[in-house]
């Protein structure tokens, strides 16, 4: 008789609601689902190390940026495109102030930029004319038709056409950074988002003016945050020395935030003792946001022996945190998977720091297949083989499901 097993607990499925049903069918079927033959599984065995102590403090997660986006220039704010809680790209316009203004003060000038140039073009024109007069007297000088007064009065023409080029030149070049400063300005009428980020509040309305620093909206950057610890002044030298990561974790569901070297703000304040040490967090998801508390742990500088094992033993259900240990039967039959609860610590060189419990040193715990477990499920250890199949007892055997 074919009968469909319930799914296996994954590591977001409550253990507790699966384990009555598991029983109850083990007792339905009798010999033959008890008799099913056991899952391959890779293990890994708990150690006993010397690992540095640490010490739980506490913070909160803080905006790396937040900001008043300003206006650089006067006027009536003529559009607000964005409202509260709207998620913005770094160049996104946000709001827009009436130019009309500007725009009448640029044609003006460019219609200066133009007589100017068309001034440059004549004083040219001149210069061409006096400089053939000069040729011409130079000729009639060497051959006596002409006197050397005429010929100087000729050069002095010149000269005068030349600096009267070089004063046109001057306003040309004055009219045109004229110009180049009206068209920035222009561009500043429009306000744009100075980072990513989420619009978190709105300091002026359409129609209302605002003046130069003025601000328009308020923006919050939401990628990367950082979590601010705070952590006792005696700390400091072990934390500084430590090169090992900072875990920091969720003060409401205990779930890591981030693991990454921290910054030491080496400034301690003098009412609490304490000084900040600084981990950048990652929110591309928006998961977490400023104001959250956070946990975490500070290097005390101390080596003490403590239980660590792999993390990818590591399985969540409805009373916290556990691991698939694997238990042998002296009897003879199959070693099964037993659910061992386990109190994390912190992080120690990839591996994860635990309080004594259910686990000893030397007992081996699920690392892969235990997503397919439940509890005293039958279980055999496997190790990779060369080919990606596993091996059990140097026999070969086919990779498992989900495994």
């Amino acid at each position: 008789m074919n009968v469909s097993l319930p799914k296996h607990p994954t590591r977001r499925q409550p253990v507790a609601f699966l384990i009555p049903a598991v029983f109850a069918l083990c007792m339905a079927l009798g010999g033959p689902a008890l008799a099913q033959a056991p899952s391959p599984v890779r293990v890994d065995t708990v150690r006993l190390e010397p690992v540095q102590q640490r010490r739980a403090v506490t913070g909160e997660i803080r905006a790396v940026r937040r900001s008043l986006v300003a206006s650089q220039e006067e006027g009536v704010l003529s559009s607000l495109l964005v409202a509260e809680g709207d998620r913005v790209e770094r160049g996104q316009v946000l709001a827009g102030i009436d130019a009309q203004r500007l725009n009448v003060i640029l044609a003006g000038r460019e219609a200066d930029l133009r007589a100017s140039q068309a001034m440059i073009a004549q004083r040219n024109a001149e210069l061409s004319v006096l400089t053939r007069d000069v040729e011409r007297l130079q000729k009639a000088v060497r051959s006596g038709a002409a006197n050397e007064k005429e010929l100087l009065d000729a050069q002095s023409g010149v000269s005068a056409a030349q600096a009267a080029i070089a004063e046109a030149q001057s306003v040309t070049a004055s009219i045109e950074a004229a110009i180049e400063l009206l068209q920035i300005r222009l561009n500043d009428m429009t306000i744009r988002a100075p980072y990513a980020g989420v619009v978190v509040g709105r300091e002026a309305e359409i129609g209302e003016w605002v003046d130069s620093g003025d601000a328009v909206v308020e923006l919050l950057q939401t990628d990367p945050l950082e979590a601010w610890l705070d952590v006792p002044q005696q700390l400091l030298g072990a934390v500084l020395s430590s090169r090992e990561p900072i875990e920091v974790h969720d003060a409401g569901s205990g779930a890591v935030i981030a693991r990454a070297p921290g910054r030491v703000i080496p400034l301690v304040d003098e009412r609490a003792r304490t000084f900040s040490l600084v981990v950048t967090v990652a929110n591309a998801e928006g998961d977490y946001a400023p104001g959250v508390a956070i946990t975490g742990s500070a290097p005390t500088g101390e080596l003490v022996e403590r239980l660590t094992i792999d993390r990818d033993a590591i399985m969540r259900g409805e009373t916290g945190p556990y691991v698939y240990v694997m238990r042998s039967d002296a009897g003879g039959a199959p070693a099964t998977a037993q659910i061992a609860p386990i109190a994390p610590l912190f992080d120690f060189q990839g591996r994860l720091v635990i309080e004594f419990g259910a686990l000893r040193e030397g007992d081996r715990i699920v690392v892969e297949g235990n997503e397919r477990l439940y509890p005293t499920a039958p279980i055999v250890a496997v190790e990779p083989g060369q080919d990606g199949t596993a091996t059990a007892g140097g026999a070969p055997q086919p990779p498992s499901a989900g495994g």
